[in-house]
Order: C-alpha cells, then sequence, then structure tokens
C-alpha cells in the first residue's frame, strides 16, 4: 500500500512540474520536468519489475536504471540552469551526451550479457547473476556515470554557492526576472541557494551509496563473494541520497513561500497600531483576511494590511506647512522618522487638515536608480514598515487612545 501511494505522489509531483512548465517554457522548468518524471518512472518501474521482465528476462532492471540515468541528467541540468544567470543560457549538450553514452554502454553490456536463455527465470539480476563479467561491467558503467554526477554536482555546489548570479537572478522558483544582471537588484535568492546546497549535500552523501555498489559489484565479479551487509548499507545511503536530492528539487519554490510567512508573522505585530489607526479613521480601506494559519495565509494579510496602510496614508492629511521628503531627499530614514513623528501627532486631525498626504511626504523608490520591479515592491515594503515601526515607537512616548481596541471590532 504505502509503495503505491508513493508512486502516486511521485507522478502528482511530476504532473504539477507539467502544469509549471505548460505556463513557463524555461529551462529549469524542463529540467524539473525530466528529472521528476523519470524518477516517478524508474519507481514505478521497481513496483512491476515482475510484470516488465515477463518481456525478456531482467528487462525490467534494465529499464529501472536506464530511467535513473535520465534523472541524473535532469538534475545536472537543474543545477546548471540554477547557478547560471538569468541573461545567459548553460549549455546542456555535456550533460545529454554523457547520459546517451551511458544508456548506450548500458543497453550493451546487458545484451551481451548471458542471461536471456533463461525465459521464465524472474528475480535479483545481482543476486542471480552478479558473478558474471558483463552483468558486473554493466553495474561499474552505471555507478561510475551515478559518482561522475554526484560528483560534478557536489562541485558546482562549492564552486557557485556565493556567486552573485545566484543571489541576483531574479529566480523565485518558478520563472527569472528579464533584464540584464546589472539592472536585477533584487533580493537574494534564498530559494536556488537552498536548493543547491541541499543537492550538494545529498550529492556528497550519494558517493557513499556508488562506493558501496562498486566494492559490491567487485566483490561479486573477482571474489564470488555475496557482500549482502554492504548492499543493504548502500540501499539505507542510497535512501538518504534521494532524499536530499527530493528536497533539493522543491526549495526553489518551497523555501521562498516558508520564508515569507515567517517574515509576515514576525512584522504584523509592527504594523499593527499604524494599520489599526488608519483603518478605525478610514473604515473602508478594510477588508476582511482569514487568519494566518498557514506561511501563504500570513504573507496575503502582510500584504494586505501593507495595502491598507498605503491606502490610509492616501487619505491622511497633515497640517499645511509639513514637509519632510523634500527636506531631505539622500536620507529616506530621516523622512520616513519625520513622517511617522508628524503622523503621532497629529492623528487626531487627519481628516481635518488641508495641508499634503502622509504618502506625498514619504520618500519616492528608485530615485536616480534603475531597479527591477521585485526591487522597486521591495523597497516601497520596508519603507512602509519602517513607517510603521517608527509610528509604534512614537506612541509609546504617548497615551494610546482607550477605545482604539473598541473601534477597530466595531469597524465593519
Amino acid at each position: 500500500m504505502i509503495p503505491s501511494v508513493v508512486a502516486v505522489l511521485l507522478w502528482a509531483a511530476a504532473g504539477y512540474r507539467g502544469l509549471v512548465l505548460y505556463s513557463r517554457r524555461e529551462l529549469v522548468t524542463w529540467a524539473y520536468l525530466i528529472a521528476s518524471a523519470a524518477v516517478a518512472a524508474a519507481y514505478t518501474a521497481k513496483l512491476v519489475e515482475g510484470t516488465i521482465d515477463y518481456l525478456s528476462p531482467y528487462v525490467g532492471d534494465l529499464v529501472k536504471h536506464l530511467l535513473i540515468v535520465v534523472s541524473c541528467a535532469g538534475v545536472q541540468v537543474l543545477v546548471l540552469g540554477l547557478r547560471t544567470a538569468a541573461d545567459s543560457k548553460p549549455s546542456v549538450t555535456k550533460p545529454v551526451l554523457w547520459a546517451s553514452t551511458v544508456g548506450a554502454a548500458m543497453i550493451v553490456t546487458f545484451a551481451l550479457a548471458p542471461i536471456h536463455a533463461a525465459q521464465h527465470r524472474f528475480g535479483d539480476l545481482d543476486a542471480d547473476h552478479g558473478q558474471l563479467l558483463w552483468v558486473g561491467l554493466n553495474r561499474v558503467v552505471f555507478v561510475g556515470y551515478l559518482s561522475y554526477v554526484l560528483l560534478s554536482n557536489a562541485r558546482l555546489y562549492t564552486r557557485n554557492t556565493s556567486a552573485p548570479s545566484l543571489v541576483s537572478t531574479g529566480y523565485s522558483g518558478e520563472s527569472r526576472a528579464g533584464g540584464t544582471a546589472a539592472h536585477l537588484e533584487g533580493p537574494p535568492d534564498v530559494g536556488a541557494a537552498v536548493s543547491l546546497r541541499l543537492i550538494g549535500w545529498g550529492s556528497l552523501i550519494g558517493l557513499g551509496y556508488t562506493g558501496s555498489r562498486l566494492i559490491y559489484v567487485v566483490a561479486a565479479v573477482v571474489f564470488h563473494r555475496d557482500l549482502t551487509g554492504l548492499d543493504a548499507a548502500g540501499s539505507v545511503i542510497a535512501v538518504i541520497c534521494g532524499a536530499f536530492l527530493a528536497a533539493g528539487m522543491v526549495a526553489p519554490r518551497f523555501v521562498p513561500w516558508l520564508l515569507r510567512g515567517i517574515n509576515a508573522w514576525r512584522k504584523l505585530p509592527q504594523l499593527y497600531p499604524l494599520w489599526a489607526h488608519l483603518i478605525v479613521t478610514f473604515p473602508g480601506i478594510k477588508v476582511a483576511t482569514k487568519f494566518p494559519l498557514t506561511p501563504g495565509r500570513a504573507d496575503f494579510r502582510f500584504q494586505r494590511r501593507l495595502a491598507e496602510i498605503e491606502h490610509g496614508l492616501h487619505g491622511c492629511r497633515l497640517p499645511v506647512g509639513t514637509t519632510t521628503a523634500t527636506d531631505s531627499p539622500d536620507s529616506p530614514d530621516t523622512a520616513i522618522r519625520a513622517v511617522a513623528l508628524e503622523l503621532a501627532k497629529h492623528r487626531s486631525t487627519w481628516t481635518n487638515d488641508s495641508g499634503p498626504t502622509a504618502r506625498q511626504l514619504m520618500p519616492q523608490t528608485s530615485q536616480g536608480r534603475e531597479l527591477s520591479v521585485a526591487a522597486i515592491h521591495l523597497e516601497q515594503v520596508e519603507h512602509l514598515v519602517q513607517l510603521a515601526g517608527l509610528y509604534r515607537q512614537e506612541l509609546a512616548k504617548q497615551s494610546a487612545p482607550p477605545a482604539l481596541k473598541q473601534g477597530i471590532e466595531a469597524t465593519p
């Protein structure tokens, strides 16, 4: 039952990658789909290996390992795509050529192995014929290629985990922002960095599996010994390696989603005083949101409250003659602090004054700079969060209205 559930989950993940590819036809999404679909197919082939063997003795073993080769090629292309800047395209010729060569060699060695006469013999190829030379060569080719892929992934991680391309590609798990690297002053791409880290660690762990398999093959072919214990240990290492690689494949999307939720949970209390006063003064800006039980819901409430604060600042007027941003164009922090002070000082006359709005006094983003849309949004968020925090500090110096909570609850 459990293996069947695992197979369904693997195919569901591959199907999701197919939906993503339908909307974003990029190299990284292609690599995701190939790697995930090949893993799902290899696992399914392992479950129905006995049925496949009806076509030819032990052919299920060959199909299973060939699918793993395809998955390895997909992972290599994925790693190359994650570490390459958005304005350049990685070369996939080498991974595809290696995978094709290895696949052909495995087919040839399997075909030359004297195991096809046993028309009704189904079982484990290593246990039944592991001592045969051609079977040993088949395993050496596979294990050697797997070791090469794992070493390449680990080397790419160690060489490029701190490269600028990792933190400025604009890659958020599904797509990349356009433009040259010089124009992409966006937030760090934590998801891609964590993905490479997990794939690097998983690759290093996987080398333990390939080493155990190589020893097992040599012992079987040369010394005719069946090292069952070593084979079992290698299987455990393979499971751990697979877990790290699977986590690395989902990290580019999952990690940013989780971090956005944590950031929202941490900053929502900071927004509360300014947001609460604004929705009491301007009830029309409030939109009900569900309690943030999940990271996605928390981020939605955080973004919703930022928008409500933004709308409230457009209607919140300060006394005539109040100027802050124009007084310190080169110091946004000073301007934001001045706006927070004026908001707290004149809170009772937000709707009565005829001066400039609080939003007009806030510093403008990207003045004199060429930023990406993501970077502009990030800067706007930082300004609003900073304003809310400074406003909260100013309120601590004054007496808060006792009817604030009642006013919020009475707001429709």
